[in-house]
């Protein structure tokens, strides 16, 4: 419901309206995701930032406290605690995507070009796909945030990871006993000469087949070690990074990995996870089987809603498919067995990383994904692309098969941020784009990147800045986003340009019994008399939501006044 209370001079309402319009249906092709990397988000469990002595010598003291590569302290609950304030929902979100919550590898590798130590913070170097890792919080504090989410109408997109295990740090070597380690590792540091990834040479024996064959064995991945196959020259069986690499593409079947069964029995006493006794019941069949089974059960107990797949460029077909399918199973299963907390009839989603792919319909789309994301986007609006003209191709190329879509970005961890200083007009252009959008965190608020010297990775991921908070700009990020999210037209409706400058243009959408339209101006100034002939007939109240002053349609005209951002936001008043 709208109040209105304003005097009427001539044919325009100049008082803010309150907004309270009614939810949106969710749709996946209206997406509006977060990107949060866990640990550089928001701390709400001091106690765990050590977790495994990560981070620590052996007497315990606070190592590597200078490594852009360490673990910052964000958990679980520091993430709940600003999905229960409200932070998401001020900004639109109905998405949330978090890296990976599954135990990493324990140690360190070297960062980079080697120079510091740098931890498994991202979630992409996994160990045990059935464990919570201990520095983001326990199981029960995962199901306290899909469940905190979804009360919020938020879905919980989780970052999963099958094509490459985590490298073998020297303290996982140690601790789950696999491979040929060295004395006197404990707390070496580079010496003259060196850097962070001497302790290969040092430390590591790669020739003692027998040792590593109780580590993951060949029979699980290809790595340049001895007992192994070799990596590699194809998308599907190369060693990305040098990570060791499943064999997803193999039919035969294993059993769990020595290495694993171990870990398992020796920590099941103080276990509070998932399907650990399913892992015992059913110990052999191909490696994709496994995988898959580990990764869903989250999904069969917490209700996860989707997953973004890692390198799905270096999966095969089957392995993903195979995901797909497993992954919609198990998610209608939680529904069906817990009606009253599902949010509707929804089914499993799955957006790939596949990097570089643009706004094209590939073999992916057929092969078990629904989205992919958009890396077009942040090169064209760095160069200073003609927005109409993006805005209308994907307009007509989502918008004619239903079973394509692409998620654009800004930033990304994997490639750079933004140019802090155009983020405002930027942000604009992601915000009002046609097809799913996600917001890499910080982007929002100016978070500023890191120094050149950490690395071009490193530089996309420091610590959310709370602190430092560019107001003025989360101010423009949220009245979008709250837009975006009453108006489905905006990623799902047809584009029409209706003005070229300043660029004017409207969008309608009228399916499954949803009717929206709108129209958009960027880049006006002061007092504006535009035409809406074509959309609301005369007599209608229009809101610019982006200043809540709101005007009737008289002649087919509405007079409005551009605000300092140039954006101007017209929905119609029910």
């Amino acid at each position: 419901m709208f109040w209105i209370r304003t005097a009427i001079l001539g044919a325009t309402l100049f008082t803010a309206l309150p907004v309270s319009a009614p939810a949106q249906p969710f749709s996946w092709d209206n997406a509006v995701i977060y990107f949060v990397m866990t640990d550089r988000f928001s701390n709400g469990d001091t106690a765990n930032d050590h977790a495994y002595d990560r981070g620590l010598d052996s007497a315990g003291n606070v190592i590597h406290s200078d490594s852009p590569g360490r673990f910052f302290g964000g958990d679980l609950k520091g993430l709940t605690d600003r999905v229960i304030e409200g932070y998401f929902n001020d900004l639109g979100v109905n998405v949330i995507w978090i890296t990976s919550p599954l135990e990493q590898v324990r140690g360190w590798v070297g960062g980079e070009t080697g120079a510091f130590p740098a931890y498994a913070y991202h979630g992409y170097w996994p160990l045990d796909f059935t464990r919570i890792d201990r520095n983001v919080g326990t199981e029960s504090d995962l199901k306290a945030l899909v469940t905190a989410c979804h009360e919020r109408g938020i879905r919980i997109l989780m970052d999963v990871v099958l094509n490459h295990a985590g490298y073998n740090t020297l303290r996982d070597m140690h601790e789950q006993g696999f491979g040929s380690l060295g004395t006197g590792w404990e707390d070496w540091t580079p010496g003259p000469g060196e850097d962070w990834t001497a302790y290969h040479n040092r430390f590591i024996d790669y020739r003692d087949s027998t040792a590593w064959s109780s580590w993951w064995s060949g029979d699980w991945m290809r790595a340049d070690i001895s007992g192994y196959p070799r990596c590699g020259a194809t998308n599907e069986t190369t060693c990305t990074s040098s990570l060791p690499d499943f064999r997803t593409e193999s039919d035969a079947n294993v059993l769990v990995p020595e290495f694993l069964a171990r870990k398992w029995i020796r920590e099941r006493p103080d276990s509070d996870e998932v399907n650990v006794e399913a892992n015992f019941a059913d110990r052999s069949g191909p490696v994709r089987q496994h995988l898959t089974g580990w990764l869903t059960s989250w999904v069969r107990t917490l209700g996860i809603d989707g997953f973004r797949l890692d390198t799905a460029k270096n999966l095969d077909s089957i392995t993903i498919r195979h995901l797909k399918s497993e992954a919609t199973a198990a998610l209608r299963e939680w529904k069906n067995a817990r009606p009253q907390q599902a949010l509707d009839e929804t089914d499993f989603w799955i957006v790939g990383e596949v990097f570089d792919h643009g706004v094209e319909r590939t073999e992916y789309f057929d092969n078990g994904l629904d989205a992919v994301f958009n890396f077009d986007f942040q090169r064209d609006i760095e160069r200073g692309a003609p927005i109409d003209s993006i805005y209308t191709s994907y307009s007509t190329l989502i918008g004619n098969d239903p079973t394509f879509n692409v998620v654009s970005f800004l930033s990304s961890h994997d490639t750079h941020l933004f140019d802090r200083d155009r983020l405002r007009d930027a942000s604009t252009a992601l915000m009002l784009a046609p097809g799913n959008i996600q917001i890499f965190y910080g982007d929002e608020t100016g978070r500023a990147p890191g120094p050149i010297e950490n690395g071009t990775s490193e530089r996309t991921r420091t610590p959310m800045n709370w602190a430092e908070i560019d107001s003025s700009l989360l101010s423009h990020w949220q009245r979008l986003g709250r837009f975006r999210s009453r108006h489905p037209s905006i990623a799902m409706g047809l584009h029409r340009t209706l003005a070229p400058d300043p660029y004017t243009f409207s969008r309608t959408y009228g399916k499954a019994g949803t009717r929206d339209q709108v129209v958009v101006v960027i880049g006006g100034e002061g007092r504006m008399h535009l035409n809406v002939s074509k959309m609301f007939e005369d007599n209608t109240i229009l809101r610019d939501a982006y200043t809540g002053k709101a005007a009737f349609v008289s002649y087919g005209m509405v007079a409005v006044d551009a605000n300092d951002a140039g954006v101007i936001l017209l929905e119609e008043v029910q």
